[in-house]
């Protein structure tokens, strides 16, 4: 999501990382995201300060917006691979509360 072009079709780009899954044991699923995340903070970590970088959908938004943004896709993915292992998957409120304003710089700069 650091990248020095904004992402273009979202459609596309979920269908090309779809498509890339070659694996689908809970382990390796893991073992992903862990790598994901790994790399995520090493871009955000290089940033000097908080800068604005493109986006989704032509969206130009603080870097620390986007791993807020980054933060509710894990839970609430992660929700979804845990119920798909029957496992529980408890998030406070005050967890999930702390996302808002991240949800809020997105749908606010619309229009």
């Amino acid at each position: 999501i650091l990248a020095d072009e904004p992402t273009g079709n979202l459609d596309a780009l979920n269908e090309e990382i779809v498509d890339g899954i070659e694996e689908y044991e809970l382990s390796a699923i893991a073992d992903r995201v862990q790598a994901a995340v790994a790399d995520l903070l090493a871009l955000a970590d290089a940033q000097t300060g908080d800068p604005a970088v493109p986006w989704h959908a032509g969206l130009v938004l603080p870097v620390s917006t986007l791993l807020g943004i980054a933060c509710g896709e894990y839970l609430v993915h992660g929700y979804d691979i845990a119920r798909s292992a029957k496992a529980a998957w408890p998030v406070s409120a005050d967890s999930s509360n702390n996302l808002s304003p991240s949800t809020a710089a997105v749908t606010t700069k619309r229009g």
